[in-house]
Parts: structure tokens; C-alpha cells; sequence
């Protein structure tokens, strides 16, 4: 019994005991998989495609000649005959100009102000009556506030910010048909967590990117009509609901503080955090700072030059600025306040917006007066008459490049950097000219707050469009070029060559001419004249005359190489080279691979590329050599070539991407390794040596990795600025200003490479919120119901998540919702996680920023997640732990009872089944006598039975020797039979050899006695041959006498019934002489059965029998025999 209880414990301690788990990190890999490099072959070359296994065949051109790869051949072409051009005079008329920035208007000097004496006076009253109730002013007076809880509000998803369809920048808009709360927006502030904190007409909202939180009066705020926002540096939030005094959230509850007086039933408008971390707002009853104790009121006893505050600021020196509403503007060094009002010199009366610039000097947004710039002594006001666009100042804001921004309500967006404004209105994508708030991020992204189109993000140094004619809405531009004037030239699709000075497009009067002839290329040669490649020859610019060469060619690529040669490819005409004098064809008989030319490159040491449609070529000015899938190009189909500035040279597929060749071997990047799409169209390389690559699909950043030698991906489409994904071919250009140009399908695009800020940073990821069993849960305020089941130390702040969290087995549903906090990239941002002893691997990454997991097991895990963005750097890991508890048959107390009840269930079986076998014992002794006395009796029985089965086995063995004799002797027969039959069918073999012969004989002595003697012989043998004579010969060869037998019993039996007496004799079933007689077996039984009878066979006696001796079937003793039969049958 002892033994059986330790062995329950041992069993108790083992079902408790968890397997050690593999703890050891598994690291996801790359977002995208390493390139792959081939080499190239020019031997032998390859038999399938390295790239895509596809067989590859010989390039054979339309006369059926096979061209030459992977080898030198002479390539000398063929002087033509270069046809005098066609002259035409060109004029520029005013109406084919058009400004290239329709928003910039050159600054006009502002009206100068000096300023005055300014006014220092301290009141000696230190209260004010406020509704009935005294005020203190100017002394510390401690302040509480009440705490509520907060109801936790569900995520809602953010739909993509959406640009408008006049927009000509990268200006997003996010409405309530995104999910915003409002669209009326008073102010913003960015949180030090990520993301973006809203103060809107329906209460405060949270922005991460991709998805809001709202808080509104249903979730517990005093008013959902909020006016100002703000985020301290211990990250609480702080608010004004209007008529509510001022709420602080810490992430967890609410504290109001609206008890006080000065507060209660008072509107703030300002909410300001200065250096020291004291909390200063302004409100109708002046201006207020709280140190988190204490508050101190200021108001015109103290100095103020009114106490309805509109502003607040705080300059690099810790002076705090204030704007009123009435009476311009007060510094406060905080001892006392010196004004700036009419009376010294402000033109302005109220004030909504204060800034400092990096230079020191204070700006002043006004209401209807416009801005005001002080540099400490003098003041310049800038109107609509000096280039605003608005009057009404809401917010301020500089730029890393020091450029003012003024956000109005009357006129948009305004941008100043000191010579001109720049107008940003609806007109260039803003979706109101109504803004409240303006705020800069880190990225230098303006984010806007509106009065009717909710929240606009204004990101105005990346892509932006370029409209360069006045008539069209779209223009599509196929080549680039800087002439030597740095003047940038524009091909346009349909309207030929415009010129862009930096301030003006310029359009010669020729469009008209280009109507009805696409362009394609475009280059200045080395004696200044301009040509251009068109859908029909060749156009030479010299000044104001336009000549026009080989109309009746398409010409699709241009290139002038270090000699001056002019080489000139063509659409299905070859390759030409003008060098001024001559003009040289090219084509299929000089070894070209492909009559029709998509892009030329002169390479750094002067080699000739030509990309074709068969593949690619190089011309060193003796021998060309063309590269096919044969030595290794994984698309023979060539759209653009480009050489970086470290002599690689990169080539643009039709289907499988992008390919770097460096002399030995390519390296191919496709959208496996990170591209957006496989037909590349345009290659270039900006000055930091990134390589952008325009696709079909969108437009690609690789950026050097110089610690691996690769290339980082990044990808640029509609949600970065882009108008239009589809570039075009070839339309790619750096210009000397470090400016990226490039033409897509609906627009010229364009990129300032020296201000663009290229994502580096590595997002932060962390759980926001928790769901449970498909269920949203507000865990600071759970149900009854809920909370017994559901434990839990605290939960997050400013998330709705419980730390260390425990569930019941059956809560066992859960989903997690990410954030990574990153405003700029979420859409870009990709999840990968995993929990620990449920994923081996992380799961693939994705860029929704959830995780599900359906019917968890009980037990301990660890929630990981990382994410990655368009730095292409993989996050920290955030790990969230929580348990299930295992259900009540799994515990292990359960467990134990179960065991303890097992082993005394145990131990009484045993003392009962001791008992009943030894009571059985005794039954059994008495069982077993017996049952000997008839064992012995049944062992005699056995014994005699024993000797009748040997009596009998001695007799099957003889039987059994009997069969086998039997059987022996029917193949003995079998064998005779055909060995009989053999010596017949070589007998008749050589008879008929031998009449063969004699008929030869006979037929060459032409002897009709001979010929005769043949034909009695031939008869003879046919009658031998017949059926009847066949079975004869061999019943007689096998039975002897047998026939003459029967024909002297039986003289009246005819042919037919003598060859069925064989058949039968010979052993032969029914179906065997039906098949051998061709006949039905019906056939072969009505013969037996006439010949049973006409023989006179009684029924008892088998025909075989009977045909075996005949002559004893008919004698006497038979007949007896047959008799005594019948007799005893009856």
C-alpha cells in the first residue's frame, strides 16, 4: 500500500513538470531575399535560362540567318546616302510660356515699424471678482483636481490618407470618411510616444498612423468641444473642453480641474509646457501657471495689457510671450510684463500665433492684419500687399531651412524664405483654406488642423508634379537634357521640346508639327545643336531653325559618343552613325542582333552599348560582341541601360527586372529581391549614390550597403507623393541642381534629393490592444461577469492591454492589435511575431498589425513581435507574457484526487480479489478431480481414435499415389499426341516441298504429262489433308484398328459421325470440338446424341466409354451387365 501512495506522488510530480522549451531566439531573416549573381559565359554559353529555366534557341533573323553571341565579329556597316533635311523657322510666342512655380510670388518690401518706449507697470491689487467670487492674482494658490475613470473607447481603423485630384504635392488629406472623430480640428500635438494627439469638436483623438482612439463625452470627458492640446514631458495629456476649465489624462484616469475660481465655468483657449515643466494656460480671465501644486493667476494687476489670452509661447531665453485679444502682444520674464501694443509700435491688435526663429527674431500672426516680424527694435509687417495669401494668421512654424510657415484661415498655407511666398491652397491639394493649427514633426512634415476638412499632412520636400504647358491637364514627357545654358530640355510626348530656365517652361512654336509624331529622345551635341529622335526622323535645333531628317524612319535612341559621332537608333531600321559627314547603317547582316534599337550608352571606356530586343551589344570601335540568354542575360528584351559612377552598368528588362553587370557577371534584381514590378524603364543615380529605378508599377530607391557590397530596396508609390506609378521609358534625369526629373504617364515628377530626409529610423512596435474571444474588453472597467474570471496586475497606459495578464481555459481567442506609432511610414510598415512553445518561426511578415491565435493551449507564453519599415531595419522586440489556466481536469490537485482515488480503488480490488480466489481455490480443487476422471476417460477415446485416422491416412496415401499415376500417364499421352502431331506436319511439310519442286520442273520443261502427274500428286495430297483423313491417321497412330472396328459394327455411320467418334475418343469436351469444328455447341450435343442412338448406346454408358471397346459394348456379357444395371435401377 505504501508503495502504491509513492508512486501516485511520483505520477503527481511528473504531470506537472513542463518540457524545457527552446528558448534560443530564432532571427527572422531579410524583409527580401539576397540577389543572385551568374556569370557570364561567352564559351560555350547556356542551354536554358540560368534565370528562368526556359530554353533558350538561336536568334534568327527575318532571312532566316542565324546571329553570332558570346563572340567578336567585325561590325563595319554600310555607307547610306544622308538626305538633305527639311528647314523650318521657329518663333516663341508669350502664350507657350508658362510659370513654373504658379505659386510663388516674389515677397514686396513690409511696412517698417519702430518700436517704441515699451510699458513696464505692476498693479498693487492682487484679486479680481469673477462672477461674484474674489480671484487671487499674483500669489500661489493651491490647486486640485477630481478624478473620474475614463472609459477605454475600441480602435477604429484609419482608411488611407487620400490626395486631392488637383494636387500638385505630396498634400494628404484624412477626413471622417477615414475615421476621424470631427473634421473640425482646433489643435494637435505630437506625442513623444509616436503618433499624433487631436483636439477636435467631438472630443480628443489619437492618431498612430493606422488607426484613431476617440475619447468623447461617452467615454467620460466633461465636454466633447475641445480647444486646445498638449503633451507634457512625463507624457500625460493635457486638454481645455470648452467651458470646463482644463483636464489632464495620465493614460489611465482623468483629472479635472474645474473646481477652482478662475477656472470653473471658463473657457481656455492656450495650454503651453515651458522648460521648467510648469504648466501655463490663458483664458478671459488672464493668464495662469501651474507647478503641479500650485497655481498662480496673472492678469492686468500684474502688468498684462489684457486678460483674454488668445496665445501662448515660450522663447530660447525662457521668456513667456503672450498674445491677447485685443491689446497686441506681452513678454513676461517672469518677474513682469512688458507690452507691445499699438502704442509701441505693433500694428497688430489681436494675436493668435507667436513664434522664434533660429535668428532670434519674434513673429506675430494676427487676426485680418496679416504678420508681424520683430528683430527686438523694429517691427516688419507683411499683408496680402507684400505677397500673403491670407490675413488671418492662426499658427506659425519654421523649417530646418529657416523658411516661415503661416498657416491662415482666409488663404491656406504660406510659405516665406525671405525673398518670396509660397501659396499652398486648394488650388495645390489642401482640402481647406480654413486651418486652426499647424504643427512640424520630426521628419519637418507639416501637419495641419482644419475647420472643416479635418487633418491634412503636408510633406513639400519630397515628389511633386510639374505642369509645364497652360493648355493640357496632363503631359507626358519621354526624355530629359541640361543644355549648356543649364537650361533643362523636356520631350514631350506630343508637343515636342520645352525649356525650363528654373523660373518658366518655354515652348517653341512647333507643336503643331509634333501633333501626329511622338518623340522619344533628346540630346545637345558638342557644337550646341539640340536633336531630338520622333516617330518619324530625325529634328536638328540650331537657334530658331528646326531641320527635319529621315522623315520616313522612327527613331527611338540617341547618342553622341566622345568623337562627335552622332549615333542614331531606330525602330525596326537598324542602328545609324552620323559623324557629320557620312552616315553608316547598321543592321542584321553586320551582325545586329535586332533591327529595332530601345536605348544606346557610351560607357567609360568608350564602349558602345546597344540594347535591342534580342539582347544586348557592346562595340569597342573594332568588333561587336552580343550577349543573349545564352550568356547569361535573364531577359533578352532590353528597355534601358545606365552605368553608375563605379562602372557598373545596370540594364532594365521587359519581364525580369533590373540586372548589374560588372564585366564578369550580372546580379538581377526582381520583385523577389524587393522591386515593385519587373519592367524597368528608366535607371538613374543621384549624388549619394543611390540608384532609382522607375518600373512599370512604381519607383525604387537601392541604396549601397557598403558592409555587404548589396543593395536595400525601397519602394515609392501613390501613398508617397506619387501622381502616376507608370514610368516611362528611358525618362530619367539628374540635373546640376541634384534635382531627380522623370516622366510617367500622367505627369512630369520631380525630386530635390538635397532636402528629401530618406527614412532611416527603425520603427518602435507595442501592443495597443487586446481582444478575447472575438470580444473588445475595456479592462480598467470590466463587467462583474468578466473580472472574476480575469486576472491582472495593472494596464498599460495610453493602450488597452492588462499586464501579466491570466485567463481561464476558455478564454483562449486572442487577437493583438500593434502600433508602431510612426505617422510618416505606417503604410510601409511590415509585423512579423510569434508565441513561444505554439510557433516554431515567425510568421511571415505582413503589413497588418494584427495577430490572431484561436485555441490556445493552458500553460505560460510569450507574445513577440517585431516590425521593420522602410529603413529595412527590423524593430526591437516587444514581448508580452501572459497564462492560461489549464481547466479543472488538468489541475493539479485534480490530478492528485484522481490518483488517490485510483490507488484505494486499487488497493480494495486487490483485498477483494484475494478473498474471492482463495474461496475459489477450494471450488476449483474439487473442479479439477473431476475433470481428471474425465480427461482419462476422453484420453482411451483418443487413443482408439488416434488408430482410425492412420488406417485412414494410409489409405488417402495410396489414393493419392493412384492420382499421380493417372496424372502421369495423361501427359505421357499429351506429349505423344504432340510429338505425333509434329512428325505429320513435317511429313505434309515435305510432301508439298516435293510436289513444289516437281511443278517448277514441270513449268520450265513446260511438259504437259509432267504437268499432269503433278496435279494427281497435289489432289492426292489435299485428299490425305482432309479433316476426316487428319483425325484418322491419328486415332489409328494412337489406337490401332479402332476405325476398321467401327465400320464393321457399325457400316451405316457416315464421315461426319465417324470424325465426331474420333473427337469423342480423343478426348475432346464439347466446347473443345465445337471450336475445333466450328460449329455451335448445341451442333456437337444433337450429334452425340443421333449417334448414341443410331449406335445404340443405352444412357448409363459414356460414349468414351463405349468408343473405348466397342466390340465388348455389344457382345453378350455387356448386354447382361446393361440388364442386371437396369434391373437394379428399377
Amino acid at each position: 500500500m505504501k508503495k502504491l501512495i509513492i508512486l501516485a506522488l511520483f505520477g503527481v510530480l511528473l504531470t506537472n513538470c513542463q518540457k524545457k522549451t527552446n528558448t534560443d531566439k530564432i532571427e527572422i531573416s531579410a524583409l527580401y531575399p539576397a540577389p543572385k549573381s551568374y556569370p557570364i559565359n561567352l564559351g560555350e554559353g547556356y542551354s536554358k535560362n540560368i534565370h528562368t529555366g526556359a530554353e533558350i534557341k538561336p536568334i534568327v533573323t527575318s532571312k532566316r540567318d542565324t546571329i553570332v553571341t558570346g563572340k567578336p565579329i567585325a561590325f563595319k556597316g554600310t555607307v547610306v546616302p544622308f538626305a538633305k533635311g527639311r528647314e523650318y523657322q521657329l518663333t516663341t510666342k508669350t502664350n507657350n510660356k508658362i510659370a513654373a512655380f504658379t505659386n510663388r510670388f516674389l515677397a514686396k518690401d513690409p511696412t517698417i515699424y519702430p518700436l517704441t518706449d515699451s510699458n513696464k507697470t505692476v498693479k498693487s491689487n492682487r484679486h479680481i471678482i469673477f462672477k461674484g467670487d474674489t480671484l487671487s492674482t499674483g500669489i500661489p494658490i493651491p490647486f486640485k483636481g477630481k478624478k473620474i475613470a475614463l472609459r477605454q473607447p475600441n480602435l477604429v481603423k484609419a482608411k488611407p490618407m487620400f490626395f486631392r485630384d488637383q494636387a500638385l504635392y505630396n498634400i494628404q488629406n484624412l477626413d471622417v470618411l477615414q475615421g476621424m472623430a470631427s473634421a473640425k480640428v482646433y489643435d494637435l500635438c505630437l506625442s513623444k510616444k509616436g503618433g499624433l494627439w487631436l483636439a477636435t469638436y467631438n472630443g480628443i483623438s489619437h492618431y498612430d498612423g493606422q488607426s484613431f482612439v476617440h475619447y468623447s463625452r461617452k467615454e467620460g470627458l466633461p465636454n466633447g468641444n475641445v480647444r486646445a492640446i498638449l503633451e507634457d514631458r512625463k507624457g500625460n495629456i493635457w486638454f481645455s473642453p470648452m467651458g470646463k476649465g482644463v483636464c489632464k489624462f495620465d493614460g489611465d484616469s482623468l483629472m479635472i480641474f474645474d473646481q477652482n475660481i478662475g477656472i470653473k465655468g471658463n473657457s481656455i483657449w492656450p495650454i503651453i509646457e515651458d522648460s521648467k515643466g510648469n504648466i501655463w494656460w490663458g483664458s478671459s480671465l488672464g493668464l495662469a501657471k501651474y507647478d503641479g501644486k500650485q497655481i498662480i493667476h496673472y492678469t492686468t494687476n500684474e502688468g498684462l495689457s489684457q486678460n483674454l489670452i488668445e496665445s501662448i509661447y515660450e522663447d530660447r531665453k525662457g521668456n513667456i510671450w503672450i498674445g491677447t485679444s485685443n491689446r497686441g502682444v506681452n513678454r513676461f520674464d517672469g518677474k513682469r510684463f512688458e507690452q507691445y501694443t499699438y502704442k509701441q509700435g505693433l500694428p497688430l491688435a489681436r494675436v493668435y500665433a507667436i513664434l522664434e526663429d533660429k535668428q532670434g527674431n519674434m513673429w506675430f500672426g494676427s487676426n485680418g492684419r496679416g504678420v508681424v516680424k520683430f528683430d527686438g527694435k523694429r517691427f516688419f509687417h507683411y499683408t496680402k500687399s507684400a505677397g500673403m495669401s491670407g490675413m488671418i494668421v492662426r499658427s506659425l512654424s519654421e523649417d530646418k531651412q529657416g523658411h516661415i510657415w503661416m498657416a491662415t484661415s482666409d488663404g491656406g498655407l504660406n510659405k516665406f524664405d525671405g525673398q518670396h511666398f509660397f501659396h499652398f491652397t486648394d488650388r495645390e491639394g489642401l482640402g481647406d483654406n480654413y486651418i486652426l493649427k499647424m504643427i512640424k514633426d520630426q521628419q519637418d512634415n507639416l501637419w495641419l488642423g482644419t475647420y472643416k476638412s479635418g487633418l491634412i499632412k503636408c510633406d513639400l520636400n519630397t515628389f511633386s508634379k510639374r505642369k509645364i504647358r497652360g493648355n493640357t491637364t496632363e503631359e507626358v514627357v519621354r526624355a530629359f537634357w541640361q543644355d549648356k545654358q543649364q537650361r533643362l530640355l523636356l520631350l514631350s510626348q506630343l508637343g515636342g521640346l520645352v525649356r525650363y530656365d528654373g523660373k518658366t517652361f518655354i515652348a517653341p512654336d512647333s507643336t503643331a508639327f509634333f501633333a501626329n509624331k511622338p518623340a522619344y529622345d533628346v540630346l545637345q551635341d558638342k557644337n550646341g545643336a539640340v536633336w531630338l529622335a520622333i516617330f518619324g526622323g530625325l529634328i536638328k535645333y540650331e537657334g530658331n531653325k528646326m531641320t527635319h531628317y529621315m522623315p520616313n524612319v522612327i527613331v527611338r535612341a540617341l547618342l553622341e559618343d566622345r568623337e562627335g559621332n552622332l549615333w542614331i537608333g531606330t525602330q525596326g531600321y537598324g542602328l545609324y552613325k552620323y559623324d557629320g559627314a557620312q552616315l553608316t547603317k547598321f543592321a542584321n547582316a553586320d551582325g545586329l542582333p535586332h533591327m529595332s534599337i530601345s536605348t544606346l550608352l557610351e560607357d567609360k571606356q568608350g564602349n558602345i552599348w546597344i540594347g535591342t530586343e534580342h539582347g544586348l551589344s557592346k562595340y569597342d570601335g573594332r568588333s561587336l560582341i552580343n550577349f543573349s540568354a545564352k550568356e547569361g542575360l535573364s531577359d533578352p528584351l532590353i528597355m534601358t541601360l545606365y552605368e553608375d559612377a563605379q562602372g557598373f552598368l545596370w540594364i532594365g528588362t521587359y519581364s525580369q527586372g533590373l540586372m548589374r553587370f560588372d564585366g564578369k557577371q550580372v546580379t538581377c534584381y526582381t520583385t523577389r529581391e524587393g522591386l515593385s514590378d519587373n519592367l524597368v524603364k528608366s535607371i538613374i543615380q543621384d549624388k549619394q549614390g543611390s540608384i532609382w529605378v522607375g518600373t512599370e508599377k512604381g519607383l525604387n530607391r537601392l541604396s549601397g550597403l557598403k558592409a555587404t557590397n548589396a543593395y536595400q530596396i525601397q519602394q515609392f508609390g501613390q501613398v508617397d507623393g506619387l501622381k502616376a506609378l507608370d514610368f516611362e521609358a528611358n525618362s530619367a534625369f539628374l540635373d546640376k541642381n541634384e534635382v531627380l526629373w522623370w516622366g510617367t504617364g500622367k505627369s512630369v515628377l520631380n525630386l530635390d534629393t538635397k532636402t528629401y530626409n530618406f527614412p532611416a529610423k527603425q520603427p518602435q512596435v507595442s501592443l495597443k490592444q487586446l481582444a478575447i474571444n472575438e470580444q473588445f474588453l475595456d479592462y480598467r472597467n470590466l463587467s462583474d461577469s468578466i473580472r472574476q474570471f480575469v486576472d491582472f496586475e495593472q494596464v498599460a497606459k495610453f493602450a488597452n492591454y492588462p499586464v501579466k495578464l491570466t485567463l481561464p481555459y476558455d478564454f483562449n481567442h486572442l487577437t493583438f492589435y500593434f502600433t508602431t506609432q510612426n505617422l510618416n511610414q505606417a503604410h510601409k510598415i511590415k509585423y512579423s511575431y510569434k508565441i513561444d512553445r505554439i510557433d516554431e518561426q515567425w510568421s511571415i511578415p505582413s503589413e497588418q498589425p494584427v495577430a490572431e491565435y484561436r485555441n490556445l493551449p493552458y500553460g505560460r507564453f510569450t507574445l513577440q513581435v517585431k516590425a521593420i519599415g522602410q529603413s529595412q531595419i527590423w524593430s526591437k522586440t516587444f514581448e508580452y507574457q501572459f497564462t492560461i489556466r489549464p481547466p479543472w481536469w488538468h489541475t493539479w490537485w485534480f490530478r492528485l484526487a484522481y490518483i488517490l482515488v485510483g490507488v484505494l480503488a486499487v488497493a480494495g480490488y486487490v483485498r477483494w480479489r484475494t478473498y474471492s480466489l482463495k474461496r475459489r481455490q477450494k471450488m476449483l480443487e474439487q473442479t479439477i478431480e473431476e475433470h481428471t476422471r474425465d480427461l482419462k476417460e476422453s484420453n482411451e477415446e483418443l487413443i482408439q481414435l488416434s488408430e482410425h485416422l492412420k488406417t485412414n491416412k494410409e489409405e488417402i496415401v495410396a489414393l493419392k499415389e493412384k492420382e499421380k499415376e493417372l496424372l502421369e500417364e495423361q501427359v505421357k499421352t499429351s506429349e505423344s499426341e504432340f510429338l505425333l502431331t509434329m512428325k505429320s506436319v513435317q511429313e505434309k511439310f515435305n510432301w508439298i516441298q516435293t510436289i513444289k519442286d516437281d511443278f517448277s520442273k514441270a513449268l520450265n520443261t513446260n511438259d504437259p504429262n509432267e504437268l499432269k502427274t503433278v496435279e494427281k500428286e497435289l489432289q492426292k495430297f489435299l485428299n490425305a489433308t482432309s479433316d476426316i483423313d487428319i483425325l484418322s491417321n491419328r486415332i489409328e497412330s494412337r489406337y490401332p484398328g479402332i476405325l476398321a472396328e467401327l465400320n464393321t459394327l457399325f457400316p451405316n455411320l457416315t464421315p461426319n459421325e465417324i470424325k465426331h467418334c474420333i473427337l469423342i475418343k480423343l478426348n475432346l469436351s464439347v466446347k473443345e470440338a465445337a471450336q475445333l469444328l466450328s460449329v455451335s455447341t448445341h451442333a456437337v450435343k444433337m450429334a452425340r446424341k443421333r449417334l448414341r442412338k443410331k449406335m445404340n448406346i443405352p444412357e448409363e454408358i459414356p460414349l468414351k466409354d463405349f468408343l473405348h471397346s466397342p466390340t465388348y459394348y455389344n457382345s453378350e456379357d455387356a448386354s447382361e451387365k446393361s440388364s442386371e444395371v437396369n434391373t437394379k435401377n428399377t
